[in-house]
Order: structure tokens, then C-alpha cells, then sequence
């Protein structure tokens, strides 16, 4: 059995993740800054603490996911990076082997 990785299209994918998770985030924060804003207009009503802790809690939820999206990430280039190592070393070994027989 064998298994055929393009490498270069891994490692294009990985940095396509880490792109649109740059946009996501970019977009994440300013929709937090809009419920940050709305709690500090409202400071004194009970929804000013609700909102507060709502925005806590998406942030650190949506963190997480981010976190783990660039990790994956980071991931999917590393195992491209093997292939392409492993690849570079198939290729000199069966040349220095033909350059034997």
C-alpha cells in the first residue's frame, strides 16, 4: 500500500488556513469591540454585566478555536515538510544506488 501526499499543496493549504483565520479573527474582535461598546453605554443596567460576561465568554470560547485552528495548521505543514524531506532523500539515495550498479 502507499500513499501519496502532494506536499506542496499541503503546505498551500496550511497557509490558506492561517490566512482566513487571520481575517476570521480580525472580524471576531471588532464584532467583541461592538459588544464591549454596547456594556460600557449601558453601565449600571443589569445587561451591561450580562453583555460583559457574554463577551468573556465568546472570547475565550472563539480563543480556543482559533488556538486550535492554527495548530492544525501548523500541523498540516509539518507533515509536509517530512514529505518533502523523506521525498529529497529517497531521490539522492536511488541516485547514489544507480551510480552503484
Amino acid at each position: 500500500m502507499s500513499i501519496d501526499m502532494n506536499w506542496a499543496e499541503v503546505s498551500s493549504v496550511a497557509s490558506n488556513i492561517r490566512e482566513q483565520t487571520e481575517v476570521v479573527v480580525s472580524r471576531l474582535n471588532a464584532g467583541l469591540e461592538d459588544v464591549g461598546s454596547t456594556a460600557a453605554e449601558t453601565t449600571g443596567l443589569h445587561t451591561s454585566a450580562a453583555l460583559m460576561s457574554c463577551q468573556d465568554a465568546w472570547a475565550r470560547e472563539l480563543g480556543d478555536l482559533v488556538r486550535r485552528t492554527m495548530i492544525a495548521a501548523d500541523k498540516l505543514d509539518d507533515s509536509a515538510m517530512s514529505t518533502e524531506q523523506a521525498e529529497t532523500e529517497n531521490t539522492l539515495a536511488a541516485q547514489a544506488l544507480q551510480g552503484l550498479l
